[in-house]
């Protein structure tokens, strides 16, 4: 066999290596593009189904509860008419008694109990919308102030609900808490101290009680209770008409409560 024979036999060989080897690189690297294609596709469907506008929302106007064992939030209640409010079940709320802070007329038909934590800044966003809703709605309105310090997060959030009730022990407690909402940065025992001054309050009855954290016990119970009523967060909210009661969570809008308020209201 001449050598040139045995060369173009080689190079055959080669050069069928060659293009089984093209095939098969081809052949794989569009199995790897079809499947990158796929995979975009599909992670632009399920990114379509997130609504990332409803959970900024949430998180920019309530503070999470860290407890874990607090049962789940319910869900917001439909859209009331003016002849048919809607209320959720299961809002298991400790009724409205002499015990609890009351802002308005205490016998109002309709209650804004919310739940509250001195420390959390959405709070102190909140309290000038809820003062305006009760200036506007006059004697059909009342509030009604609750605590629930989110411990976790609010170091300093029960010591204040604490020096709030020593405050409402010599009838102070909505000027107290006005400015303990105000002056966030504040927090802690000798600012306590100096509100009870300018507020003209025996500083002596103060001080004793603050030491002794007389009210622990009341907090604690109103921290559970909103826990058994469905709050997650701070400010949680339920606007209670008769047995009908609506949940409204976070730092919502003035318009969110009248929408609920003047249905109740029957649109007056």
């Amino acid at each position: 066999m001449s050598e040139n024979h045995m060369f173009e036999k080689k190079q055959n060989f080669f050069d069928g290596m060659q293009s089984k080897t093209s095939f098969w690189i081809g052949f794989g690297g569009g199995l790897l593009l079809c499947f990158i294609i796929g995979f975009f596709i599909l992670l632009g469907f399920v990114v379509k189904g997130v609504d990332f506008g409803s959970i900024a929302k949430a998180e920019d106007n309530a503070a999470p509860v860290a407890n874990n064992n607090a049962p789940t939030n319910p869900s917001l209640a439909p859209t009331p008419s003016n002849n048919n409010v809607a209320a959720p079940a299961n809002i298991q709320l400790a009724a409205v008694n002499d015990k609890d802070h009351i802002l308005g007329n205490k016998n109002a038909k309709i209650s804004i109990v919310e739940y509250s934590d001195f420390q959390c800044p959405f709070c102190s966003k909140h309290h000038p919308t809820l003062q305006g809703l009760i200036k506007e709605y006059g004697d059909k309105v009342n509030w009604v102030y609750r605590h629930f310090p989110l411990e976790s997060i609010h170091p300093n959030a029960r010591p204040a609900a604490n020096a709030s009730e020593c405050a409402s022990e010599q009838g102070k407690f909505w000027e107290f808490s006005d400015q303990l909402f105000a002056n966030q940065n504040k927090l802690g025992t000798d600012f306590y101290k100096e509100i009870a001054k300018n507020l003209g309050l025996n500083t002596g009855q103060f001080e004793s009680c603050l030491s002794a954290n007389k009210y622990d016990a009341k907090v604690n119970a109103d921290a559970s209770d909103a826990s058994r009523a469905g709050g997650r967060g701070t400010p949680y909210n339920i606007i209670v008409f008769g047995d009908q009661k609506i949940p409204l969570s976070g730092a919502q809008p003035a318009s969110a409560f009248k929408q609920v308020i003047d249905a109740f209201l029957g649109g007056k």
